[in-house]
Order: structure tokens, then sequence, then C-alpha cells
């Protein structure tokens, strides 16, 4: 009897930079700690499943009891991931389950020393990934009647991909529509309360932590906010533009070169859990 083949992996690699990504750094400024703890937590379930996993409410309640968060909470960073394409949206809408395309191709470069010599089957409706993207080693099976025996699935994939030519067109589609969802994602963001008054947008709040830093922005939130509850004055219309103006009255020195330094990151996690409203 042939030795089932290996689907999942023992580890994967996480790029050096990975805080510098921009939708991490909205997870963490939405949600703080908590929310790149979870979106980790879920990758890793993933790629020792494979390349999915079904995330129904037995696994949210498993999530939970390991994390030690509410299952509500998951819910929130959940849906808010989907929103901002972490994971496929269509996919989880229609069977539950967390992949995505950047997922799906680490993980054949991941497999792909093993899979030239074993090739893995993978299942065609939780196959994200065009004609083009899937390697040699991807055999994608439309038969829903499947066993690691079977071999009926087509040898080069053709077969699929000319019975489902919407994974071929889709990657041209995707791309004409780049600039579009940028915006529309630009108009979505929703406001961060910090403290008790200062509202900022995740990208107005990760702007100044690139060019000041996250210890200084602390700092003048602090200040601010404590101003207004202690004024009585009404909050400013635009409190970006109310923190770059004491920035600048203070003549407080830009960054030379705006980045996020991973020790404040952690400290700044440590100390402070934004509340999103």
């Amino acid at each position: 009897m042939a030795r089932p083949v290996k689907k999942g992996l023992d580890y994967f690699t996480t790029d050096v930079d990975i805080f510098s990504d921009t939708k991490l750094k909205i997870v963490r400024a939405h949600f703080g700690s908590d929310g790149v703890l979870l979106y980790f937590y879920l990758l890793c379930a993933i790629y020792k499943n494979g390349f999915y996993i079904v995330c129904d409410d037995d696994f949210r309640y498993v999530i939970s009891a390991d994390l030690g968060m509410t299952d509500e909470k998951i819910g929130q960073m959940l849906s808010f991931f989907l929103k901002r394409s972490l994971f496929d949206d269509t996919l989880f809408k229609a069977d539950k389950i967390l992949t995505s395309k950047g997922i799906q191709r680490r993980y054949q470069e991941a497999i792909k020393q093993r899979a030239l010599k074993n090739p893995v089957q993978v299942e065609a409706k939780f196959w994200v990934l065009e004609k083009n993207e899937t390697q040699s080693f991807i055999k994608v099976r439309p038969d829903e009647n499947y066993s690691e025996n079977n071999n009926s699935f087509s040898e080069n994939n053709d077969s699929f991909f000319e019975n489902n030519p919407h994974k071929v067109k889709e990657s041209k589609v995707n791309k004409s529509k780049v600039n579009e969802s940028s915006v529309e994602n630009a108009e979505d963001e929703t406001e961060t309360t910090y403290g008790q008054h200062i509202r900022l947008k995740p990208s107005e709040y990760l702007e100044l932590c690139g060019k000041y830093g996250q210890k200084v922005i602390s700092d003048y939130i602090a200040r601010i906010d404590r101003y207004l509850e202690n004024s009585g004055k009404r909050p400013y219309e635009n409190h970006y533009s109310t923190i770059m103006d004491w920035l600048q009255k203070d003549n407080v020195k830009k960054r030379s070169a705006p980045s996020f330094d991973l020790d404040e990151i952690v400290q700044h996690a440590l100390t402070t859990t934004p509340t999103v409203k």
C-alpha cells in the first residue's frame, strides 16, 4: 500500500520585514498585539494542515481556549482579516475556509523538493491560484469522489483549467482592480480611538509613527488627550492635523529614515491596547 503523501508543513518561513507590511500594521493599529497573535496562530494552523483550514465554530472555541480571547473578539478580528484580504473572503463565506493566494504560493515553495518526486493533489474548490501560478507538481483534483490512491487527476492540470476558464482569466481581472480596491480600502478605514478623545485612521497613525516613532506619538496623543479632558473643550475636528501642529510647534524632528522599530512595536503592544469604535 502506497504511503500517503504528507501535505502539512513542520515549519514555514517569514520575511524579516513582516512588521513593515502595511496590512499587518493596520491589524496592529486596530487590535494591538492580539491581532498579530491571532494572525500568526491561524498561519501556523493552516500550514500544519497544508494550505487551508476549516474555521468553523468548533475551531473558534479551540482558538478561544488556546489564546485566552473571547469568541466575540476573535470574530471581530477574523472579519477584519477577511475585509483586508489577508484571507480569501469568497471561500470563507462559502465553506468557512481560510486560505489565500499568498499562502498557497508559499506552500508550493515549501513542498517543492518533496513534491517533485511525489506530486501533491489539492482540492479544486479550495485552490485559488491561476494556471500560470500553479506548479507542475501540484495536481488540481476536480473530482469530489477522491481518495489518496486515485490516479484519475490530470497530469498537467490542463483539463481542470480548460473547464474552469475563470481561473486563467482571473489574474488579468484582478490586476485591473488593484488601484480601485486600494482606493476603496482607504475610504473604508474606520477610525480608532486612543485614550478618551483622540481619533485617527490606521493609515494616519502609522504615518505619524513612521515619521516620528511610536514613543513620540504615544506621548503626544496622551498630552492632547489630557488637554481636551482637563480643558473641557470640544474635540478637534481633525486629530491628525492637531498632532502634526503640536509636533511642529515643539520643533520635534522627523526620523531621518521613517521606519518601524521592532522593539518599539513589542513594547507598545505590551502597554497600549487601542479601542475600535
